[in-house]
C-alpha cells in the first residue's frame, strides 16, 4: 500500500542557494576585516580668543571674529586708501555716495572694536556686540549700512566694483556676528 505521507525533502538548501550564502559570508567577512581608512580632514586647529573662551561657543565666536576682523579690515583698506594708491581710484562721486560715506565710518568703528576683541582687551566682545547689535539688530533699515551700490547705472571702475563688494562683504559678516551676539547673555560677553 503507497504511504499517504509524502516523501521527505532534503533539509539542505539549493545549490545555487548555498552558493550565494558562501559568498555573501566571505565578503562580508573580508570587509569587515580590512576596515576603511578614517577620512582625511583639512581643518587646522582653531585658535580660541581670550575675548570668546566666556563664550558657550569659543570656537565658533573666535571663527566668526577671525572672518569679521580679516573682512572689515580688507573693506577699511578699499575705502581708506589715498587717492593716488588706487591705479583707476574710486571718483569723487563714489566717495561723496551718503551709503559710502555711511559706511566708511560704521567699518572704521566696527574695524577697531573687531581688532581691540581679537586682541583679547577686557570687556572688547561686549564692546563690539554693543555696536553692531543696535546698528543691525535693533535697526528698523531693511538692509545693513554697508548695503551700497555704486552711483549711477553702473560702476565707474574696477576698484569702484570692488569697494562694493568688499563692503557688501563686511556687511554680511557684520550680521553674521550680530547674529551670534543674540545666542549670547551678557554674562558670555
Amino acid at each position: 500500500m503507497a504511504s499517504l505521507v509524502p516523501p521527505c525533502r532534503s533539509q539542505l538548501p539549493h545549490p545555487r542557494c548555498l552558493l550565494l550564502i558562501i559568498t555573501f559570508t566571505i565578503f562580508v567577512g573580508s570587509a569587515v576585516a580590512d576596515p576603511a581608512p578614517p577620512p582625511e580632514t583639512i581643518c587646522k586647529p582653531v585658535e580660541v580668543y581670550t575675548s570668546c573662551k566666556k563664550t558657550l561657543l569659543p570656537k565658533r565666536c573666535s571663527v566668526r571674529l577671525s572672518i569679521l576682523s580679516k573682512s572689515l579690515a580688507e573693506a577699511k583698506e578699499v575705502l581708506t586708501a589715498p587717492q593716488e594708491d588706487i591705479a583707476a581710484g574710486l571718483t569723487e562721486k563714489f566717495k561723496s555716495d551718503p551709503c559710502v560715506q555711511e559706511c566708511t565710518k560704521v567699518v572704521d568703528a566696527a574695524a577697531s572694536k573687531a581688532a581691540a576683541a581679537v586682541a583679547g582687551g577686557e570687556d572688547a566682545l561686549m564692546r563690539l556686540k554693543g555696536y553692531l547689535y543696535p546698528l543691525l539688530i535693533d535697526n528698523d533699515k531693511p538692509v545693513g549700512p554697508c548695503a551700497c551700490r555704486c552711483p549711477g547705472e553702473q560702476c565707474a571702475s574696477a576698484d569702484e566694483a570692488m569697494a562694493v563688494k568688499k563692503m557688501g562683504e563686511a556687511s554680511k559678516n557684520m550680521q553674521v556676528m550680530a547674529n551670534l551676539f543674540q545666542t549670547f547673555s551678557n554674562e558670555e560677553c
